[in-house]
């Protein structure tokens, strides 16, 4: 778990450290508070402990990385043998020797699976290193790993290799956290009687929600640039506009909130479309659905 970076957790990083948020985050897994999505084995950097490695390969006598990889190739039919740039014309490989084309695809090496089915075969015999520094050639190159966030360089011993996770948090967790904190709505409805009644029946001791409330499509514009809300909800018929109309404006100025339409009608088309356009759930105008939105937006903000 060392070296990601939990989204929301940014700022505790930088006070605790990575290996504090890692104890953290096992111990709410543990708890079931969060959940494991899965896990995979890589290399951490030694001093920072990020997983941003990428490794490269050095000269065991002068430890310098500038250096070129030898492949040494056979053609089966007539046995020569030679480096593979002598077969390599730029486009195909072609036998010096004998003058058969040994594959079909250009400037890449087929392996021998591949060239079995070419008009020639041959195999990689051999594969050595060049320094440039120091012109020798060896076997086996020492490989050494590079950190690209605190740019450490370290060999196999002192890399740190293990496990990390990603996480997420379960629905129920997610409200049960979301309760805890307030919710701030858009409420778009020109109607008087179902914005009130909306109204009354988001407000609570706890004061889950903040409702902000707006009857035309002009006024939510403003309102969306000037403010950041958590969800929206609107009304698709409106004195200015339509629900399907503002949400191609919402869209438009890459506002990402999640939307509730609300229809006075069983409107499948029209749902469909809002859908289509980044509506994230529709629901008929009623008494008995709006008292199912407190739920609903919550479900919603959970992911």
């Amino acid at each position: 778990m060392n070296g990601i970076i939990y989204k929301g957790f940014e700022d505790i990083v930088g006070d605790f450290g990575k290996l504090h948020i890692s104890k953290i985050l096992e111990s709410l897994a543990k708890k079931g508070a969060i959940t494991i999505k899965k896990s995979h084995y890589a290399l951490f950097c030694p001093t920072c402990k990020s997983v941003s490695v990428f490794s490269k390969y050095s000269c065991p006598h002068c430890e310098n990385d500038n250096i070129d990889q030898i492949q040494l190739i056979e053609h089966s039919l007539c046995g020569y043998t030679g480096m593979i740039e002598e077969f390599d014309t730029g486009t195909k490989y072609i036998c010096p020797n004998c003058k058969i084309d040994m594959s079909y695809v250009d400037g890449k090496l087929l392996t021998d699976t591949q060239a079995s089915d070419s008009k020639g075969d041959f195999k990689v015999i051999g594969i050595s290193f060049n320094c440039e520094k120091c012109d020798t050639r060896f076997d086996k190159p020492i490989i050494i790993h590079i950190c690209q966030n605190c740019e450490m360089v370290f060999d196999y011993k002192r890399a740190l290799y293990g496990k990390y996770y990603e996480f997420e948090v379960p629905s129920e967790t997610f409200i049960s956290i979301r309760r805890g904190f307030n919710i701030k709505v858009l409420l778009i409805e020109d109607n008087t009687d179902d914005s009130t009644l909306i109204m009354r029946i988001l407000s609570d001791e706890e004061k889950t929600f903040t409702v902000e409330h707006v009857d035309t499509g002009d006024k939510a514009v403003t309102k969306l640039k000037d403010n950041y809300y958590d969800i929206i909800l609107l009304d698709y018929l409106l004195p200015d506009t339509n629900g399907v109309e503002l949400l191609e404006v919402i869209k438009d100025e890459e506002i990402k909130i999640p939307v509730i339409i609300f229809t006075g009608a069983d409107d499948r088309e029209t749902a469909v479309e809002a859908m289509k356009l980044g509506a994230a759930d529709y629901i008929l105008k009623s008494e008995e659905n709006y008292r199912k939105l407190r739920n609903k937006i919550l479900q919603l903000l959970s992911g």
